[in-house]
């Protein structure tokens, strides 16, 4: 059989189908990852309730530090892919193969380093038998190298149901791992072989679905890549550091009881709920921003830098303050009540995660016009500014002063994103969108110091305030029939195709 024509350069996109498409896509993978965020919290509350607090807070470093090591396996690499592919839409093969390639190689080489420094990274955070977790949470880093690259390349392609098909079967076979140590039992060691048993799940879906379509790298494009992958993995880096310092520091620094670090985990599970904003909103804003700049269409860039800048105000603003006005109950309730004294960390986290959700997807946007060098030196510039605060903050205040420290570099980060977003594009967040959440917020406060309730009933009101949140938004207006449009335009229909034969 022959190859299918290449297909030519698309025309430019109109105005209104440019946002459908943007809010497609956000919808799409903003209820896959919602999935993974509930399939993930049950397999993180499950595992409070049968570890020992001590024991969940070193399983809770461990997988900080393998994600890490996974972020350096990327090192920018999908996100090249997601920039070249619309900068070679007659035959991104090449392209490809080459994003295939280059995170072989890498995996291949952080695998072996880390296998090597795993007795020193165990003694460094003072893990007994640190040794061994770290060599099996390791196992995962070949398996993330090419599960990495399908999203680089679904991302470029802007084919973002087959990426949330992925990262739901991913959720899903974490639960079922988590069903299985419930009969074999757990401990630390078993519940990092249930990440890893979960990634290689989800490959062999990809791979049966989604055979690669070419393995011939091409230097060219191996080049251009490697131009394009090296700022934005060391930007990549330095947000792995900033969300983790913190961490990583309190348990090198702390000397009082490690079962606070366990509640600390804890609060940072329930915070890091806000980062499925930019782990969504991150890559379309990349992918169409992309487009729309390879078309020399600076106006429609600007147009997806409201809209997303738009859609994560309205999920972040009500959600965090919501949970922040019951952050104790909501630990206890989650975890268990001895967890209840992390919630004087979670409002610290609530605040942190939301303003990395828009540091996040600006500094996205930077890159897609060109510039990771620049994203890259801004974040670096930031982290300096953090460690220095939690080497002081930490041995005098604990995980207070560690919890202060992130707030403090995420809101310099997100001060500085925000100028560079609004002098390249011109666009920021509405104005109008932001007061209409102000308002929304406001009688949200009154609303949840009205209903007091305790246990079982709290996840009702939540439910409920969040409801109201979004009846709100919409007698406001912010909210319209058009952020619920689920017909898809006829280019974003085509599946990757497999290499014909």
């Amino acid at each position: 059989m022959t190859r299918p024509e290449a297909r030519p350069p698309e025309a430019p996109a109109s105005p209104r189908s440019g946002e459908q498409a943007h809010r497609r896509a956000t919808r799409q993978l903003l209820v896959a990852r919602g999935y993974f965020m509930v399939c993930g919290y049950i397999v993180a509350m499950v595992l409070a309730r049968q570890l020992r607090p001590a024991d969940f807070g070193v399983y809770g470093v461990i997988v900080s530090a393998v994600a890490w090591i996974q972020m350096l396996v990327a090192a920018g690499i999908p996100g090249a892919a997601s920039k070249l592919v619309p900068e070679h839409p007659d035959d991104p093969r090449t392209i490809e193969s080459s994003v295939r390639f280059l995170l072989g190689v890498m995996s291949v080489v952080l695998f072996v380093a880390g296998w090597l420094a795993a007795p020193l990274i165990a003694r460094v955070f003072d893990i007994p038998s640190g040794t061994t977790l770290f060599r099996i949470a390791l196992l995962d880093i070949p398996l993330t190298g090419m599960y990495v690259a399908y999203q680089g390349i679904f991302t470029g392609h802007r084919r973002f149901a087959p990426l949330a098909i992925a990262h739901a079967t991913y959720a899903t076979a974490k639960v079922i791992g988590l069903g299985v140590l419930l009969w074999l039992g757990f401990s630390v060691a078993s519940a990092l072989l249930v990440n890893v048993s979960a990634t290689a799940l989800v490959l062999i879906y990809l791979f049966t679905r989604f055979p690669p379509r070419a393995f011939r790298p091409g230097r060219p494009a191996l080049r251009q890549i490697a131009a394009f992958a090296m700022p934005m993995g060391l930007y990549l880096v330095a947000q792995q550091v900033l969300m983790s310092l913190d961490l990583w520091s309190l348990k090198a620094l702390w000397r009082g009881s490690q079962e606070t670090v366990g509640y600390y985990v804890a609060s940072l599970t329930i915070g890091k709920t806000l980062l499925v904003i930019p782990v969504v909103q991150s890559g379309v804003l990349f992918a169409f921003t992309a487009w729309a700049l390879a078309r020399r269409d600076d106006q429609d860039a600007a147009r997806h830098v409201r809209e997303a800048s738009r859609f994560a105000l309205l999920l972040i603003g009500p959600a965090a303050v919501i949970v922040a006005l019951d952050a104790s109950p909501v630990l206890g309730l989650l975890f268990s009540d001895a967890y209840s004294a992390g919630g004087r960390f979670l409002v610290f986290h609530l605040i942190a995660f939301g303003l990395f959700a828009f540091l996040d997807m600006y500094m996205h946007c930077i890159m897609a016009a060109g510039r990771p060098f620049l994203a890259a030196s801004a974040l670096l510039i930031v982290l300096p500014l953090i460690a220095f605060a939690n080497w002081r903050l930490i041995p005098a205040l604990g995980p207070i002063g560690a919890s202060f420290s992130l707030v403090l570099g995420v809101g310099v980060g997100f001060v500085a994103s925000a100028v560079m977003v609004y002098r390249r594009f011109g666009a920021f967040m509405p104005g109008r969108t932001l007061g209409n959440v102000v308002i929304t917020v406001a009688i949200l406060v009154v609303l949840s110091r009205l209903i007091q309730v305790t246990g079982i009933l709290l996840l009702l009101k939540l439910t409920l305030l969040e409801v109201a949140a979004l009846a709100l938004l919409g007698l406001l207006g912010e909210i319209t029939t058009a952020d619920f449009t689920w017909r898809a335009a006829p280019d974003e229909t085509r599946d990757l195709e497999p290499e014909p034969t």
